[in-house]
């Protein structure tokens, strides 16, 4: 289920929520993928 926005980043748990928004503040473009986060550099 999705504990926000659907256009935003969301995830069944907080971690991954929690470690995308880091990455993103870091100049990482961020994506949820299927367990966890995908992570690349801009």
């Amino acid at each position: 289920h999705y504990t926000g926005a659907p256009n935003k980043l969301t995830s069944g748990r907080d971690v991954p929520r929690e470690v995308a928004k880091r990455l993103e503040k870091a100049g990482f473009k961020v994506e949820l993928a299927m367990d966890g986060v995908l992570a690349a550099r801009r």
